[in-house]
């Protein structure tokens, strides 16, 4: 005669050992397959977002130059990031900015009126998502290749960073103050898989056409 198990035998709903150690293990090789898979595809959002707000940023700097009769300038800060220890400087944040003048005359001592023109931030300082740089090679960054200048980033408040910088203005027209004798553009990289002069498999190039002061997301 056969013997009957109570339906609420604790001895029907535990797992034996080795039936834990294989889900563990299914779970492990999972793991292992889908893990790089949604980083890879984290850092390519990340890649993706900051090329198409460079873009945004670089059309709204054409219109304000349309817009105020005034050149806008685009600056690019080449810099150390003090939060990753042993990190090298690079292209890694943007800033648009205006002329303006200011009167600096003393009135009390009845000096000639001094207009003195400074650049204004017109809009925060833009720092590309870690790990996403500029690529510095000036044959896949050719707006990096404009003449460097060293000034201050305004990193943190009150906190301003010593860095490199290379600008260029939008015009009035629209156009820009670029060279016609070549194409020019800059290049979004994972900076962990920047190969100096050769194009990595996943990248994103903004291009500005000199003219038109247009501007072209190219992606592969």
């Amino acid at each position: 005669m056969k013997s009957i198990t109570a339906p609420n035998d604790p001895r029907q709903k535990a797992f034996t050992l080795i039936e834990l150690i294989i889900v563990i293990t299914i779970i492990g090789i999972m793991m292992v397959f889908t893990v790089p898979a949604i980083s890879g595809a984290l850092k390519g959002q990340k890649l993706s977002q900051a090329a198409d707000l460079l873009r945004s940023q670089l059309a709204y700097a054409q219109l304000q130059a349309q817009k105020e009769n005034a050149p806008i300038q685009i600056r690019f800060f080449q810099y150390r990031d003090p939060t990753l220890p042993g990190d090298d400087e690079k292209f890694r944040a943007y800033q648009l900015f205006r002329r303006a003048a200011f009167d600096r005359s003393d009135r009390n001592a009845g000096s000639v009126n001094k207009n003195v023109e400074v650049m204004e931030p017109i809009g925060p300082l833009r720092k590309l998502p870690v790990p996403i740089v500029f690529a510095d090679s000036e044959r896949i960054s050719t707006l990096l290749s404009l003449q460097k200048t060293r000034g201050e980033v305004p990193y943190k408040r009150n906190r301003p960073l010593d860095a490199q910088f290379v600008a260029f203005d939008f015009e009035p027209t629209g156009s820009t103050n670029l060279g016609a004798a070549k194409q020019w553009y800059v290049t979004l990289v994972d900076e962990k898989k920047e190969k100096g002069a050769e194009i990595p498999d996943n990248f994103a190039t903004v291009q500005i056409d000199p003219f038109t002061g247009s501007v072209r997301l190219i992606r592969p």
